[in-house]
């Protein structure tokens, strides 16, 4: 199968009882996924149908993987999308997580209508991201507001470094932990940013002790002592809530007003703080959305948003169609 299709992904999705039938998907970073039938016996397969064949494929844009060692020396890796050549209005695209996730070499939606957009997107699987053993993961234990900043900023720096990220035209962009982080990382980094955008992000560590449906599990207290602690203080002075004085980017805030994992009031408490501040917003709730928007029509509205605001602060050129 993999020298039937060179440079794709194999999926194997489902089978008959004795395996003579395999349903398989074969994808790639500009693929976003073919469908076939395998015939184990004839060495032979059919082709079933296509995922999301509205979109031309030929405006895709290739990942590349890159790779780079952040300030204490230890090596990080993650990929690069670009709408062309030379130093791009980029957005840093941060996972969110932070533990048990991590960025792949797939075929990525918000890449690709950011991409799309005029914008290049860098994405970085930080310590503490999956996929790289225990011993990564465990790395970021305690630094959500310490060493993945770093390792986030350290792949900025990396990227204007290399000709890739034009310095003057970088955005940070992040759901859930990405959210923290794209407040987070202005703060720790102050001008080099010039805009941040939180989805569904929690913005307040003690909040997220309190409430949420990370707390109704029997292993959130141990799972939250381990990865953020319980001092109350350390927990304070590295809330976004607590530090929106520090800000000297526009937000764009977005949250669903049913949110059962980062609960709203994460970002009304963020926005209050902002207001207190003096800080410029731009405020996105959507009622009848939880964690991660669902409807169509909110989709929508939230991405068209996103690409004004980043067009109002960063300035993409468009490199293909809008309809996609």
């Amino acid at each position: 199968l993999y020298s039937a299709f060179p440079d794709q992904a194999i999926e194997l999705l489902s089978s008959t009882d004795d395996e003579s039938l395999i349903t398989l998907k074969v994808s790639s970073d500009t693929n976003p996924g073919d469908f076939y039938l395998f015939d184990t016996q004839a060495m032979q397969a059919t082709f079933l149908f296509s995922a999301f064949q509205d979109i031309a494929r030929g405006q895709l844009r290739p990942m590349e993987p890159i790779h780079f060692q952040a300030r204490d020396g230890l090596e990080l890796h993650g990929y690069y999308t670009a709408p062309g050549a030379g130093p791009q209005p980029t957005v840093v695209l941060v996972h969110g997580g932070p533990h048990g996730i991590r960025d792949y070499w797939s075929y990525n939606e918000e890449v690709q209508f950011l991409v799309n957009r005029g914008y290049a997107v860098l994405q970085v699987n930080y310590r503490g991201s999956d996929g790289y053993g225990p011993r990564f993961r465990k790395q970021g234990y305690g630094q959500w507001w310490g060493k993945i900043q770093d390792d986030i900023i350290d792949a900025v720096h990396w990227a204007i470094n290399s000709g890739k990220a034009d310095k003057d035209r970088i955005c940070i962009y992040g759901g859930i932990f990405g959210g923290y982080s794209a407040l987070m990382a202005p703060i720790r980094a102050p001008g080099l940013f010039k805009c941040a955008i939180g989805y569904v992000g929690v913005y307040d560590l003690t909040l997220m002790r309190e409430r949420g449906d990370i707390t109704d599990k029997l292993w959130a207290e141990d799972y939250l002592q381990k990865v953020i602690g319980s001092d109350p203080q350390t927990l304070r002075d590295n809330s976004p809530v607590h530090l929106a004085s520090q800000l000297t980017v526009p937000v764009f805030i977005a949250h669903g007003e049913m949110d059962e994992r980062a609960p709203v009031e994460h970002a009304h408490r963020l926005r209050a703080a902002l207001e207190q501040h003096k800080k410029p917003y731009e405020w996105m709730l959507l009622k009848g959305e939880r964690h991660g928007f669902r409807a169509i029509e909110n989709k929508v509205t939230f991405y068209d948003s996103m690409r004004a605001f980043l067009d109002k602060h960063i300035g993409g050129a468009s490199t293909g169609s809008k309809d996609h």
